[in-house]
């Protein structure tokens, strides 16, 4: 019985790397640094994801210390979601989020690392992390709460503003395709 666990571990664990390759794409090897996150993708990326930072670093100094401790890697992907149970957590960004304005872009890194807070706070505190308390409609709610009030804060266009409160009760982030196991959810951008 023991051994048959393993195996299943050891299956689920290769078709998670193997995933991995195939849901990001770091091609380009421009990768760049920023404090302690490491922005994998290409040059493009690399240059909005920089920005984006600014924009939290400038417009919500406590936003961006936030943002620094819990998120390690921020990687060019083809689909948006956050990998808070890696080891440094890990934003993977689609082109819909990171080719979006540098207002929006900004919010949804602050938004992804409130995630991340959910998964390690309670992490710290129990030792495991139930899939409800960082996904799922309330931890979505506590996210575009502070998404909005980050966006309201860093004076965004109006229409970004009004298109996050219309998110409020929507399940946006459960596309069509959402493929899990255990821990693991990748967010798929509609």
């Amino acid at each position: 019985m023991k051994s048959t666990i393993k195996l299943i571990g050891i299956i689920a664990l290769i078709a998670v790397i193997g995933f991995s390759f195939f849901a990001c794409d770091s091609s380009g090897g421009n990768n760049g640094t920023r404090e302690n996150i490491l922005i994998e993708g290409d040059a493009r990326f690399v240059e909005n994801t920089q920005r984006a930072l600014n924009i939290i670093q400038t417009g919500s100094p406590a936003s961006y210390v936030m943002v620094l401790r819990y998120i390690g890697i921020l990687r060019q992907g083809q689909s948006s979601g956050m990998w808070a149970w890696l080891d440094p957590p890990v934003f993977v960004v689609g082109p819909g989020t990171s080719n979006a304005t540098s207002t929006w872009y900004a919010s949804a890194i602050v938004h992804d690392a409130i995630h991340s807070k959910q998964y390690h706070d309670h992490l710290a505190v129990h030792g495991h992390v139930p899939d409800e308390v960082w996904t799922g409609l309330a931890a979505e709610m506590e996210a575009l709460d502070i998404q909005i009030k980050f966006l309201i804060k860093i004076g965004a266009p109006q229409s970004e503003i009004d298109y996050a409160k219309s998110l409020f009760n929507a399940e946006w982030w459960d596309g069509p395709v959402t493929w899990s196991y255990q821990n693991l959810l990748v967010f798929y951008e509609r």
